[in-house]
Parts: structure tokens; C-alpha cells; sequence
């Protein structure tokens, strides 16, 4: 009998979702994870954010172990499983003969779940596994839906970072499928008179004299996209499916219709005004009606996106790359301006590479190198391990104070990474901002009575950014999939192919030179425009195993919403890592975030007063946080029980941003 279990966007396959930490000895027993809890399935409400607590717990959580297998037991059990096991295995052969006499072939459930931001779109994913589908296959499903239904910050216009963990082979793998710079791009595009003072404008090049364009729209905010690139490498390396089978769901969600969800409905009312869209009519036809954006509820058909996806899913990727969507790509970009050929396109190439990892206590963290900020967050982790955290030092407000300030050094360091392959001191300056001396030396610059200047962090300055959207996947066969998919800002560039296409701003990740801080800190170099470069990120996707035992927590986790992406996957692993916490807690406690651009501790509504006062003594801008901070959804695996949660603030809960 087919059993699917959802909530919010998580929709889980055979197994158990479990909401709450298995109890009992460290590295939890079977028998003790498997009681009533286990069995619990999650239903359709809406979760409530978790109650504030006036610490932010970090203690351990109790595990599971293996013993030489993907199966996980008791200790000096060996002789109960064996003539259990025994038993069992007669009564389900037994059992299943019966069945089959009756009923006909014996059906088995895959044992997986998908954790997105859009419960149709997870439920598309759990129908990959459940036909039998890889975490990959799952993923790539729900990535062409989620471009569907949330094309406001993703879709095949953009790009994403995937990272794969094959369990059975312990092999990590990381898809780098993040936008490039067109050939035709130099550093100083956006530049329109160094010598003047730096400010924000509009991105029409007639209407600007003096300044530097803000690449957020138009023509050359359009960065060579990746996302079906790196959809495609990962599915010929890992994918079980037809590739069409993968691409029709979506196909079909975008010309049956869907619903307009929490998430855009609060983008548009909140960080939207009706003239953006004054350049893209295409974009106006479809979110605007009678003058006013459209609301919660109402309904959107994508008909003409229908029927590019419907070629994608037929002839493969090429006619996105070379072939008549290419020329749809490329007409749109030229008509406002654009420095983009379709040799741009036809030359792209997604990129299979190692992941960086650090030791976390009992866990291996993995996660995405340079352009990403994995290693920022790393550094960030690798800071907080070195206070020995418990729970009684949680209930310290100080910890909070070196929270705080571990992000803003993480922060700062970030800005010293870029795109690799341009620059060979990438890789040197990567394994010294992940090693435990950096943490060190960095947590000797910590005071705990007061915080600093912009320029104590860091010598260069940076911008924030909004949008991109995450997704979690483990399979039946213990195949982990975490990935980030992004076009940047909320719609990108503005800019919608004829083919129903919403076209990225990566453009806007790029430093532009000359922009220098109100302390006099200049963007870095290092991120500056080149043709093929790809810009920095904040995106990490990441995967964290139990370092000695396979069968102990192995999490797929990763948030969204620009800048704010590392702090949010940073509090949730402390939270759940080292903490008490269950999954879900972990995910809905209120959060505090810090980026240093600008200098000023948000923190969200139910977060310790106690904590607030500290801060503001340590001389912290502190404010309320106007919405949510960031969103994080993840899947943890214990033993055999799934752990899966969607953050409250994506749209099952009081508000929600993308």
C-alpha cells in the first residue's frame, strides 16, 4: 500500500518521519528508536514556529550506529537478529506470496523523502523515488517543478550548486553549475565614471551620467546560465529514469496551473513594485492583473513555458544551448543591450569537483568550494567548535556574542574567495580559511565585552542579495542529494523569453570596481568581471555524516535568501549537531544573522531578550528582523528513520520569503 507523508514541502516515501531526536544511550539503539515516534507520519497543518528558549542548545543528540552493513544494530545482539531476522524474513516471504496470489506482484516502497519549499513539487520528487528513481533523479524533478511554481528566484535561467554523497561508496561529488561572465564582459562594464561618488541607480545606461550602473536588470545583468547543464551532468552520472520522465511533471503543472503560494505572494507585495516589470510585458501579463500583483490563492498557467520544457524533456538540453531557445535567450538579451552570443551558450560547461570538509566534533561536514561560500562557513563552524559549546554554556549570553562575532569574521573572509579556475591562490587561500589554525587565530580576536568597525573584519566591502531556493533528497540506496538553485535577485534581470523563460542577474555577485565602503574598504579584486568567471556565491549546499558511524546522522541541509544563506545553515547545525534539538526545532528556533555589510544584528521575534541586551551592550546595531531571516529545509537520516522539515517561515507559518 503506497503511504506518502507530507508536510509543508517534505514528502517522504516509506520509512518513518520522525519528528523528535530518538531517546536513550548515545548512538541510539534500534529498538529505541523504532517505538511510537518512529512510526508517527506528519500530516497536512501548517507547523507553528518552535517556542523561544533562552538558550540556544548545543549538546549532542543520541545516534545510531552501523556494524559493517547500511543496517544498523545492537550491539551483542547478533544472536536476537539472527534468529529474528529469520523469523521475519519467513513471515515476509510467507506474507508476500500470499499477496502476490491475490493482489498480484508485490509492491515494495522506496525508503526516501524531499524536502523543497513547494509540497507539489516535493510530491513530484517522491513519485521519482517511489518509480524507482535515484536522490538525483528526485532532485532534478522537483528542481524543473520548484522553476515552475517559484520562478520569482529559480529556474533554467539560473544556475545551482548540487552535492552528492553515494553512502554505499562514501564518495562525495559537487555539480558546480553556477553562472559564468559572457566572453564579451570586462571588469569595468558597469563603470561609468570611476571618479564619482558611488551610487545605487536605475539600470537603463541612457538615463545614467555619472556612477556605476547596478547591474540588476537588463540585457548585461545576464550571466550564462548552468542550471540545465548541471541537471544533465548530474543525471548522467547518477540518474535511474528517462530524462523525459524527469521534465514532464513539470510540463504538466505549468499548463494544468498552480496556485500562487505564501512565498511569491509576499515577494511581490513586499520587495516588488508594479514598474519593474515596465521593461518585461511578458512578466506583467502574468503576475499583474487589473493593475495589482496577484495574491495568495489566485491561479497561474505557464503555457508557453509548458511547451519549452516539453522540447527539453524530448530533445535533451541543446536547443537551450544551441539550438531555437538559444536564439530566444539571445534576442531577448540583445534587445535591451546584452553582451551575450550564443557562443556564450554553446561554450558553457558545468564542472564536477571534490567538496571542501572540516571536522565538526563527531561529524564530517561537507559542503561546496570557491565560488561558493562552503568555506565561510566552515571557518564559522570551526570558530564556534573551539568554545567547547555545552548546554550549560548556551544558557551564557556570551555565546551569543561569539556568534555573532564568528559571522561577521566568516563574513569578511568570504570576500577574499572568487572563481578558481581565474585565480590559482583560490585553492591556498580555501584550505587556510577551513583549517582549525584559522579558526584559532581568528577566536584570539574575539573579545567578549565588545565588537568593532566594518574594517576589523575585513579590508573589502560587499553588496546583499536575495532569492534562491534549496532542496534535500535521500533515496532508498543512502544516495544524499543537497542542492541550491538560484537566478539571484527576485525575477533575476526582469528580463522573460518568449519561451516563458525568467533570465538570472548573477551579473549583480561580481565586484565592480570603485565602489568602496563608508570606512574606505574597496570590493575585492579577486571577484572583479572576467569573461567565463563565475561570481561568488552565498549558496552552501551541504551534507554532514557521522564521522565513525554510517548509520548515525547523515543530514542533507541548505537554506535561501542571498547572503543570509550562511548564517541560517550555521545556527541550524549548531542546533542540531551539538545541541539537543529535533530536526525541526533545530530549523524553526528564531535566529539572529550578521553580514557585516551592512553592520546590524537582526534578530527575529521570540529571540532571548536576555541575548538582545547583550548585544546592544557589545556595542551591536540591534533590530527586530522585518521578516524572516533566512529559510532552511532538511532531511536527516538516523538508522532507518528519515527526519524531514521545512522551515515554518517558508510559507506554513506566520510569513515567508524565498
Amino acid at each position: 500500500m503506497d503511504m506518502i507523508s507530507q508536510k509543508n514541502g517534505i514528502v517522504a516515501a516509506g520509512g518513518d518521519v520522525m519528528e523528535h531526536p530518538p531517546s536513550g544511550d548515545k548512538y541510539g539503539l534500534i529498538d529505541n528508536e523504532l517505538g511510537t515516534a518512529a512510526h508517527e507520519t506528519v500530516n497536512d497543518a501548517s507547523p507553528s514556529p518552535t517556542s523561544a528558549k533562552e538558550t540556544l542548545p548545543l549538546a549532542r543528540d543520541q545516534r545510531g550506529e552501523e556494524e559493517g552493513t547500511n543496517k544498523c544494530y545492537k550491539k551483542g545482539d547478533g544472536l536476537k537478529m539472527i534468529v529474528g531476522s529469520s523469523l521475519a524474513f519467513a513471515v515476509v516471504v510467507t506474507t508476500a506470496l500470499i499477496m502476490q496470489i491475490y493482489l498480484g506482484p508485490p509492491q515494495v516502497e522506496p525508503h526516501g523523502a524531499v524536502s523543497s519549499e513547494s509540497k507539489l513539487c516535493s510530491v513530484i520528487g517522491t513519485d521519482a523515488l517511489k518509480a524507482g528513481g535515484s536522490a538525483v533523479d528526485a532532485a532534478i524533478a522537483t528542481m524543473f517543478c520548484v522553476g515552475v511554481v517559484s520562478s520569482h528566484h529559480s529556474g533554467i535561467g539560473g544556475g545551482h550548486f548540487m552535492v552528492v554523497h553515494d553512502h554505499k561508496t562514501s564518495v562525495t561529488n559537487v555539480i558546480d553549475a553556477r553562472e559564468t561572465a559572457p566572453m564579451h564582459a570586462n571588469k569595468s562594464m558597469f563603470v561609468t565614471n570611476p571618479a564619482s561618488a558611488y551610487k545605487i541607480t536605475p539600470h537603463h545606461p541612457s538615463k545614467i551620467k555619472y556612477g556605476w550602473v547596478d547591474p540588476v536588470a537588463g540585457g548585461n545583468a545576464v550571466a550564462v546560465p548552468g542550471e540545465l547543464r548541471g541537471m544533465k551532468m548530474a543525471h548522467d552520472k547518477y540518474g535511474s529514469l528517462s530524462w523525459r520522465d524527469l521534465v514532464m511533471p513539470a510540463v504538466k503543472v505549468a499548463r494544468g496551473g498552480f496556485k500562487v503560494n505564501k512565498g511569491l505572494a509576499h515577494v511581490l507585495d513586499h520587495h516588488m513594485k508594479l514598474t519593474d516589470f515596465e521593461d518585461s510585458p511578458e512578466l506583467a501579463k502574468i503576475f499583474i492583473r487589473n493593475g495589482k500583483f496577484l495574491q495568495e490563492g489566485d491561479i497561474i498557467k505557464r503555457p508557453k513555458l509548458g511547451d519549452t520544457l516539453e522540447r527539453i524533456a524530448n530533445e535533451g538540453i541543446e536547443p537551450f544551448y544551441s539550438g531555437t531557445i538559444a536564439d530566444d535567450i539571445i534576442k531577448k538579451i540583445q534587445k535591451t543591450n546584452g553582451r551575450m552570443t550564443k557562443d556564450d551558450l554553446k561554450g558553457y560547461k558545468a564542472i564536477l569537483k571534490p567538496p571542501v570538509k572540516s571536522i565538526f566534533n563527531d561529524y564530517t561536514i561537507y559542503t561546496v568550494p570557491a565560488p561558493s561560500s562552503g568555506p565561510a562557513l566552515l571557518l564559522i563552524l570551526n570558530i564556534m567548535k573551539g568554545y567547547n559549546l555545552t548546554m550549560e554554556s548556551m544558557s551564557e549570553a556570551t555565546t551569543y556574542g561569539r556568534l555573532i562575532e564568528a559571522l561577521k569574521f566568516g563574513y569578511g573572509e568570504r570576500l577574499t574567495l572568487a572563481d578558481p579556475a581565474m585565480n590559482d591562490q583560490i585553492e591556498n587561500i580555501t584550505q587556510d580559511m577551513i583549517s582549525d589554525a584559522r579558526a584559532d587565530a581568528i577566536r584570539l580576536k574575539i573579545d567578549d565585552t565588545k565588537t568593532f568597525q566594518q574594517s576589523y573584519y575585513s579590508q573589502f566591502n560587499s553588496k546583499p542579495s536575495g532569492g534562491t531556493s534549496h532542496i534535500s533528497v535521500v533515496d532508498t540506496n543512502e544516495m544524499f542529494v543537497s542542492v541550491t538553485s538560484s537566478i539571484n535577485y527576485w525575477f533575476g534581470s526582469k528580463l522573460m523569453t518568449e519561451g516563458g523563460i525568467i533570465l538570472n542577474n548573477e551579473m549583480a555577485d561580481f565586484s565592480i570596481p570603485g565602489q568602496t565602503s563608508k570606512f574606505g574598504m574597496p570590493p575585492s579584486p579577486a571577484n572583479e568581471i572576467a569573461p567565463g568567471k563565475r561570481p561568488l556565491s552565498s549558496m552552501v549546499p551541504t551534507l554532514v555524516m557521522h564521522t565513525e558511524h554510517k548509520c548515525g546522522p547523515r543530514i542533507a541541509v541548505g537554506a535561501t535568501n542571498g547572503t543570509k544563506i550562511i548564517s541560517g545553515v550555521v545556527e541550524v547545525l549548531l542546533n542540531y549537531l551539538v545541541g539537543q534539538d529535533s530536526l525541526s526545532e533545530s530549523i524553526d528556533r528564531p535566529r539572529i544573522h550578521n553580514q557585516l555589510f551592512p553592520d546590524v544584528t537582526e534578530y527575529e521575534k521570540g529571540f532571548p531578550q536576555t541575548a538582545v541586551t547583550f548585544l546592544k551592550g557589545m556595542g551591536n546595531t540591534v533590530q527586530l528582523a522585518p521578516e524572516a531571516i533566512n529559510i532552511v529545509s532538511a532531511i536527516a537520516k538516523v538508522n532507518d528513520t528519515i527526519k524531514a522539515h521545512v522551515d515554518y517561515r517558508s510559507g506554513g507559518g506566520n510569513y515567508s520569503q524565498y
